[in-house]
């Protein structure tokens, strides 16, 4: 059995996003068995996606 690992900051894959923002990977497809990604947008007020699901995008085959 394997348990998830939440990266420390410094060792968050850190992504450019738009406009200057950045996402931040907490938890991969591979610490999650392909199940899911959990990330951090650091943004200006406002700037942030809303909240919403991809249920298509990302199926694996």
């Amino acid at each position: 059995m394997s348990f998830p690992y939440l990266a420390q900051r410094e060792d968050q894959q850190q992504l450019e996003w738009i406009g200057g923002s950045v996402f931040s990977v907490l938890l991969d497809a591979e610490a999650t068995g392909g199940q899911l990604t959990v990330g951090r947008f650091d943004v200006s007020k406002g700037e942030a996606p809303p909240f919403h699901v991809h249920n298509n995008e990302d199926a694996l085959p």
